[in-house]
C-alpha cells in the first residue's frame, strides 16, 4: 500500500453541555460539510462527561467520515489562563521554565495532575514579554481523548474557547488597519461570551492575539438578573481599565455572542453603558459559506466551531495547544527506511537458503543424516500447554493517547484498573462483544476494546 501525501482536512468539533456542532472547511474557507446534534440531558454538564457510551454514540452519528481528525475546545470555566510579563531575553527552554514556575504560584493545580502551554502574546517591548500561559485538568482532557478515540476521532489540537471566537468573529485585518497601525492608532477588541452558566470576557490586541480572558460566574437567566442591576457591566468596565493601563491599547469595540447575545436591543444596552461600538458578532464573516447554513439555525451557535475549523486549515500549531504537553509512549513501529532494509535482508536470507538447499538435494545422500536428530527431537517433544497457551495472545495497536485503559468489565463503565501501552502483548482470556479479557498478571486480569488490539 502506497502511502498518501495528500493533507488531511482537520475538522472543528465543539462540544457543550447541550449540543455537539461539526464543521469541516475547504482550502478556500468554504464550508464544506457541517452538522449539529442536541446533547440530552445528564451526559456532559460544565463540561464534564457523565455518560461516555452516550457521548461516543453521539459522536459516531454526527460524523459523516472515518478516522477524522478534529480541533476541539475545553470550556473555558475548566482552563486557568494567566498573563505573565517576564525577561524577553530568555532562551526557548529558559523561558518555559520560568513560566511553569510562575504558574506553580498563581495556578491551583499541580504539575502531575494538569496539561498546561503558553505563547508570546507580545514582544513588543525593549526587555520584557507578555506571555499567556493557559492550563487545565489532565483528567478532563483524558476523559475526551479516551470518548474522541472510541468513535473514530483524533484530536490534534485542543484549543481555547477564547482564542476559538476571536479567530471567527474579529474580522480579518486588511490594508486600512495596518494604516491605522502605521499611524499609531492602535485598537483592541473586546468579546463577550454569554453562555448558559457562565460568561466569558476576552481581550484580543489589535493583531488579534488573545491577550486576557475571564470568567464570570453568570449565565441564562442569572445573566438577565445582572443585566438589571448593572453587574457585569461593573465588572467589564474594571476589565478594560486594567487592560488599558497594562497594554497602553484603547478598546473601542465589543463584540457580542453565545445565546444570551440574542436578546433584543442587547447590543444597545451595553453601547450606552460602556460608551463603545458594540456589535452582535456574526461567526461567517471570515469564511466563504459556500454550503449556507440552514435558515433555521442560529448562526450564533456556530461561532465557536468556526473558529476552531478556521485553525484547521491554516497553521494548527501555532497558538494554544492543552495536547501539546501529551508524550505517548514511544511505539515500536518501525521507519520506513528500516523496513527497506530488513526486507532486502529477508529476502538475501531466503535466496541463500533455496540456493543452500538446491545444492543439498544435488549433493551427497549422506548429508541428510545431519538434519535426522533434529526432526527426532522436535517429534520427541510435543508442543506443551503453555506454548498453546501463549499463542492466545493480543497484542497493543497504537493509540491516540499512547496507551489503552484498561477496565474492570467490557464497557466504558466500569472502573479502570490500569493502563496498557502499544507493542505489548497479553494472554487473550475471553471476548465479549468489541471487549478483550487480557491476563495482565498472576493476580490482575482486566478488559480492553478490541479496537486497538491484534490477535495473534
Amino acid at each position: 500500500m502506497f502511502l498518501s501525501f495528500k493533507k488531511q482536512p482537520i475538522a472543528g468539533i465543539d462540544i457543550s453541555d447541550y449540543s455537539i456542532e461539526f464543521l469541516l472547511l475547504g482550502k478556500n474557507k468554504e464550508i464544506l460539510e457541517y452538522s449539529r446534534l442536541e446533547l440530552e440531558k445528564g451526559i456532559v454538564e460544565n463540561g464534564k462527561i457523565f455518560n461516555k457510551e452516550a457521548l461516543i454514540e453521539k459522536l459516531k452519528k454526527i460524523l459523516k467520515r472515518k478516522n477524522v481528525k478534529v480541533i476541539a475546545s475545553l470550556p473555558e470555566s475548566k482552563t486557568f489562563i494567566h498573563l505573565f510579563e517576564l525577561d524577553k531575553n530568555l532562551k526557548p527552554e529558559e523561558l518555559e521554565k520560568a513560566v511553569y514556575e510562575q504558574a506553580q504560584k498563581i495556578i491551583p493545580l499541580s504539575p502531575m495532575e494538569s496539561y498546561w502551554d503558553f505563547y508570546i502574546s507580545d514582544s513588543s517591548h525593549q526587555n520584557r514579554q507578555k506571555v499567556l500561559y493557559a492550563g487545565t485538568f489532565k483528567e478532563l482532557v483524558d476523559e475526551y481523548l479516551e470518548v474522541f478515540s472510541m468513535a473514530g476521532i483524533e484530536p490534534v489540537v485542543f484549543d481555547l474557547e477564547s482564542a476559538s471566537l476571536g479567530r471567527a468573529l474579529i474580522p480579518v485585518r486588511d490594508y486600512f488597519s495596518k494604516l491605522r497601525q502605521k499611524e499609531g492608532l492602535n485598537e483592541s477588541s473586546l468579546i463577550i461570551d454569554m453562555g448558559v452558566r457562565t460568561s466569558n470576557i476576552s481581550i484580543f490586541n489589535h493583531d488579534g492575539i488573545l491577550s486576557l480572558s475571564i470568567t464570570i460566574p453568570t449565565g441564562g437567566n442569572d445573566f438577565t438578573k445582572a443585566i438589571a442591576k448593572k453587574e457585569i457591566i461593573d465588572q467589564i468596565k474594571e476589565t478594560v481599565k486594567n487592560y488599558e493601563e497594562q497594554f497602553g491599547e484603547n478598546i473601542n469595540k465589543v463584540i457580542l455572542t453565545g445565546g444570551s447575545s440574542l436578546l433584543p436591543k442587547l447590543d444597545e444596552f451595553f453601547s450606552v453603558n460602556l460608551d463603545k461600538k458594540v456589535f452582535i458578532g456574526d461567526p461567517l464573516r471570515n469564511i466563504n459559506s459556500g454550503r449556507p447554513l440552514a435558515k433555521n439555525m442560529p448562526t450564533a451557535i456556530f461561532a465557536n466551531v468556526v473558529g476552531l475549523a478556521l485553525r484547521g486549515i491554516g497553521k494548527y500549531e501555532e497558538g494554544i495547544n492543552l495536547l501539546r504537553q501529551i508524550k505517548p509512549k514511544k511505539n515500536k513501529n518501525i521507519s520506513p527506511k528500516k523496513i527497506i532494509i530488513i526486507a532486502a535482508v529477508i529476502i538475501f536470507l531466503f535466496l541463500l537458503f533455496i540456493s543452500y538447499r538446491l545444492i543439498f538435494k544435488s549433493g551427497d545422500v549422506n548429508n541428510t543424516e545431519l538434519i535426522i536428530p533434529a526432526q527426532e527431537e522436535a517429534s520427541n517433544h510435543p508442543i506443551s500447554e503453555e506454548v498453546i497457551e501463549k499463542e492466545k495472545q493480543i497484542e497493543i495497536k497504537n493509540t491516540p493517547t499512547g496507551w489503552l485503559n484498561v477496565r474492570q468489565g467490557p464497557g466504558t463503565s466500569y472502573p479502570q484498573i490500569t493502563k496498557v501501552y502499544p507493542g505489548e502483548s497479553y494472554p487473550l482470556l475471553e471476548e465479549k462483544g468489541d471487549w478483550c479479557k487480557i491476563k495482565i498478571s498472576d493476580k490482575v486480569e482486566g478488559w480492553v476494546i478490541s479496537q486497538y488490539v491484534i490477535k495473534n
